[in-house]
């Protein structure tokens, strides 16, 4: 039976039926549960009333915006009579909160304004007098001017009236708990309540003391949008919700008052949420969102206090609140209590014994509720093979074929929308469930189970997905980038961001884009910017930003003067908004001050981008269709970190070093780069094809190489251009017979894709000729020097003019096919082959 209050304190709401016998012990745990001293400037537990402190940021509720005003408000808006105003000016929130003066308004305040007749101690009610004074200032205007006049003609006098009158005393507040209005007889009620009080006698025709003392018991005060009372609910209801009320506080969560006013409508008349028999309200019995997740929490806090009376352990029973058991997050949160609500539920692992040493392995080990969820799914899939076979519920009688049962259900699993796993989750899977029978084992939980009931190496093998070689990556096409920056007008729009206006957050996330795109940094990476994290130095702007995955802190990054200019633009934008106190030393703010860190999170980022990239009307891919139009680009594809492998891709298309992308990139290992960008085996051999058919020797005349594998393999052989000395090529490259100096040997085959290297390797050569120099070399090391420069330049020579004859077309796919070589040579190379001079290749890579 769903119970609702009257709003008016109808005394006759109507109650659940509860446990007695219980009601009495469970009141007295509660009292000395709940701490009487909560939130001793708030709450009022004499008036049972909760007042919030606008200055307390556990508390949802604000001051009104206008600067002149402080009447509560839900957030950074105008209080109910500011609003109306505010309506009525058209004029601009800036231009109002110059122009308009607040007019005090009883309906929107706590404290009653005082009667103007000097020291007069009674409330102001009509014309800012007190109901006495006014009686007397009505009299005196109809003796004056005769009794058919309207008294508010007269209000210019009222002041100068007022000051030759006698004060009255001031009166005992009204009888109604909490209420801050002056009685006034004969009720001992406020006027405000009288005229409720006189409309129910009216209505039920019960208007004797008793009933009106019935009703002034239940009656709560007018409440602001910062109060609630308890004094709807009866006692040990309202121990319980001040419970709950206080599980929250220690979580670190906002207190709506307005939220828990509606709690408390629904709660009236129970006399104990915890021991009613039936079904107390829930959240299906509003249709307010926020006040559904509210009721939910509070009684599920209340159903975990009245286990803790009962001395029920949370992890006894088959579904276990992770909130109780304070599970390790996955993610840091601002309190470190764990916030969302979070279930698990061991019910689906049908099996007793398999049951039973989930829950052991869960009690022991503590795991985070990412790592139970993993495990819990992978005896769910084995309970439900096991289910079909006859020994299931018989440990001992297990056996190799039921094992082979479990493995062809692991081979089959899905995922829960119904589409395939892929083959390393399942065997993921599957070792998590022989990984728990195993501890099962060794903690001696399950002595009972079979020896036989294991895996077989050879027959219980879940293989393992191929790579997939024509994935090339990450990265999106700079076609799409392309398109993408042609929308940015639509980026942010229709998004919310706390009280941030719609401008302000498109600007935010334009931005967001734009370091995404330049910079390669990770997304979490650009949201926690400190505000100050542009450095002039040495003619140039640099980025300075922290790589938290590596702990390596203020680490930079030299900036493009566009992208340095949109950084400003933002910082100007940013100076005129109202931050939390939290965020204002970060370049993008978070929401409130109740955010996990002060600053943009990875999930707004990433809600932004897609978002952004759901409204384009239409995003082409590089791919033709029957008809020749470019096919529909996959919008799943454009993600934050996406624009990461993009930077990286596009830096290795232009040929830089794999030193120099590393340091780039900020990683520890040249490997880690590689990944980064990749080459399909199509595309591979097509530059190959490509590019054969242009080697020539080292005097420019034609060499071609007669098969793609043939320069495939002699590719590797040395830096500067292939090879076909068989005793190197054989070697890998390092045993060449006159120490790689490929110019003057007769093996040397260069082709068009190693101009850039052999342009760096001149200039390693000149600069290693000054050294030798300056350091006094015999005149046959530097006379070879010069004989290599001369060679090598006469390379390079040879293969610019063979490009510069070439067609436009021809000239360009030469290039496309050159890009494609050096990336597999940067991915594939660890470094370069000595030459046993100074330079040796890429520096080391400090950590």
């Amino acid at each position: 039976m769903n119970v609702r209050a009257d709003l008016a304190g109808n005394a006759d709401t109507a109650a659940l039926p509860t446990d007695d016998h219980l009601l009495g012990p469970w009141n007295a745990w509660l009292h000395g549960a709940v701490d009487m001293s909560w939130r001793s400037s708030e709450w009022r537990p004499h008036d049972l009333l909760f007042v919030g402190d606008p200055d307390n940021p556990l508390t949802g509720s604000r001051s009104c915006r206008h600067p002149l005003c402080d009447s509560p408000t839900e957030g950074p808006t105008y209080c109910g009579s500011c609003n109306i105003d505010y309506r009525k000016s058209n004029q601009t929130e800036t231009e109002f909160d110059r122009t308009f003066v607040p007019r005090r308004n009883r309906r929107f305040h706590a404290t009653p304004e005082r009667c103007v007749v000097p020291a007069c101690g009674r409330d102001g009610i009509k014309g800012r007098l007190c109901h006495s004074h006014y009686s007397l200032w009505r009299d005196f205007v109809r003796r004056t001017y005769g009794h058919d006049v309207r008294i508010g003609r007269y209000a210019s006098e009222r002041e100068a009236w007022a000051a030759t009158q006698e004060p009255f005393s001031g009166l005992p507040l009204c009888a109604v708990r909490g209420c801050r209005s002056e009685e006034s007889l004969p009720t001992r009620l406020c006027y405000p309540h009288r005229n409720l009080w006189a409309a129910y006698a009216r209505e039920s025709g019960r208007d004797s003391d008793r009933d009106l003392a019935e009703w002034t018991k239940a009656r709560v005060p007018f409440l602001l949008q910062n109060e609630f009372s308890l004094v709807p609910l009866e006692e040990t209801t309202r121990l319980e919700l001040l419970y709950a009320l206080q599980r929250r506080d220690a979580r670190g969560q906002v207190l709506r008052p307005t939220l828990v006013r509606k709690i408390v409508r629904l709660f009236a008349g129970i006399p104990s949420v915890a021991l009613a028999v039936g079904t107390t309200p829930g959240p299906s019995d509003t249709t307010c969102t926020g006040t559904r997740s509210l009721i939910k929490e509070v009684k599920r806090d209340i159903s975990r206090a009245l286990d803790a009376y009962r001395g029920i352990d949370e992890t006894a029973k088959p579904v276990w609140d992770l909130r109780a058991l304070n599970t390790p997050l996955p993610a840091r949160t601002r309190t470190g209590y764990r916030v969302r609500e979070g279930e698990i539920d061991f019910t689906p692992i049908l099996q007793p014994w398999l049951r039973e040493v989930a829950m052991h392995w869960a009690r022991t080990t503590s795991p985070g509720s990412s790592t139970l969820r993993d495990r819990l799914l992978a005896c769910t899939i084995a309970s439900q093979a096991l289910a079909t076979r006859s020994a299931g519920d018989a440990p001992a009688a297990l056996g190799f074929a039921d094992m082979t049962a479990v493995v062809n259900e692991f081979r089959a699993a899905v995922r829960r929308d119904g589409k395939p796993r892929s083959n390393d989750s399942r065997a993921r899977l599957l070792k998590l469930f022989t990984e728990l029978m195993e501890f099962g084992r060794a903690e001696g939980v399950l002595d009972s189970l079979s020896s036989r009931f294991v895996l077989h190496a050879n027959e219980h093998r879940i293989k393992r997905d191929k790579v997939d070689e024509d994935n090339i990556g990450k990265a999106l096409p700079e076609s799409v980038v392309a398109q993408l920056d042609k929308h940015l007008d639509l980026i942010g729009v229709g998004m919310t961001y706390g009280s941030m206006p719609t401008d302000c957050i498109r600007a935010m996330f334009h931005m967001v884009y734009v370091l995404l795109r330049d910079t390669g940094r990770r997304p979490n990476e650009i949201g926690a910017l400190g505000l100050n994290c542009l450095e002039y130095d040495g003619g140039e702007y640099q980025l300075i930003w922290d790589n938290t995955k590596a702990g390596r802190l203020r680490r930079r990054l030299p900036l493009d003067s566009e992208t340095v200019s949109a950084v400003k633009e933002w910082t100007s934008v940013r100076e005129r908004l109202n931050l939390p106190s939290r965020a204002l030393s970060f370049l993008f703010p978070a929401i409130t001050d109740n955010a996990a860190t002060g600053h943009l999170t990875t999930g707004n980022i990433g809600a932004a981008i897609r978002s952004w990239a759901d409204s384009i009307p239409e995003i082409h891919s590089e791919e033709l269709g029957p008809d020749g139009t470019p096919l529909p680009f996959e919008r799943s594809l454009i993600y934050p970190y996406a624009f990461r492998h993009t930077f990286c891709q596009r830096y290795a298309d232009a040929g830089m070093p794999q030193h120099v992308l590393q340091d780039l990139m900020d990683h520890k290992s040249a490997d880690t780069t590689a990944a980064y960008y990749k080459v399909s085996i199509k595309m591979k051999r097509e530059a190959i094809n490509t590019i054969k058919g242009l080697t020539t020797d080292r005097f420019g005349n034609p060499a071609p190489m007669r098969s793609s594998t043939a320069y495939e393999m002699r590719s590797v052989a040395v830096a500067f251009g292939n090879c076909i000395e068989p005793t190197n090529v054989k070697a890998g490259g390092k045993a060449c017979p006159i120490r790689f100096q490929c110019a003057g040997c007769g093996s040397y085959r260069p082709d068009p894709s190693y101009l850039p290297a052999v342009e760096e390797h001149i200039r390693a050569l000149k600069a290693d000729r000054e050294v030798a120099a300056a350091a006094g070399a015999a005149q046959f090391v530097i006379r070879n020097l010069d004989d290599q420069i001369a060679a090598f330049q006469a390379v390079r020579e040879n293969q610019k003019g063979k490009l510069a004859s070439m067609p436009d077309e021809m000239r360009h796919e030469v290039e496309e096919a050159s890009k494609v070589l050096r990336k597999l040579r940067a991915g594939a190379s660890t470094g370069a082959v000595s030459l046993g001079m100074p330079v040796f290749g890429p520096p080391e890579v400090v950590v």
